[in-house]
C-alpha cells in the first residue's frame, strides 16, 4: 500500500518494488509511506515512511516578446509599466 502526503494512492505488486509518482510541483517536499499486505490480506499495522524531494523545474521560461530597451542596462531589465 503506498501513501503519499496522507493519501492512498494505489497498492504495488510484489515483484513491481516502485511506485513512480507524477504531477508534484517542483522543488516540493513530500511524505511517502508505505504498508505491507500478506498474501492472506492482512494489512502490516507497521508503516514506512520517508520524506522526498519533487525535483527542481529547471526548464526555461516561455519566450518573452514585445521587449523594447529604454535603460540601456548591461545587467538588469526594466519594467515600466
Amino acid at each position: 500500500m503506498v501513501y503519499l502526503d496522507g493519501k492512498f494512492k494505489t497498492n504495488v505488486s510484489k515483484g513491481v518494488k516502485y511506485y513512480n509518482a507524477t504531477g508534484l510541483l517542483a522543488n516540493t517536499s513530500h511524505t511517502i509511506a508505505t504498508r505491507t499486505i500478506a498474501t492472506n490480506g492482512s494489512i502490516s499495522m507497521y508503516w514506512v515512511n520517508s520524506t522526498a524531494w519533487a525535483k527542481p523545474d529547471f526548464s526555461p521560461p516561455a519566450s518573452i516578446t514585445n521587449l523594447t530597451n529604454v535603460s540601456y542596462a548591461q545587467s538588469f531589465i526594466m519594467d515600466i509599466d
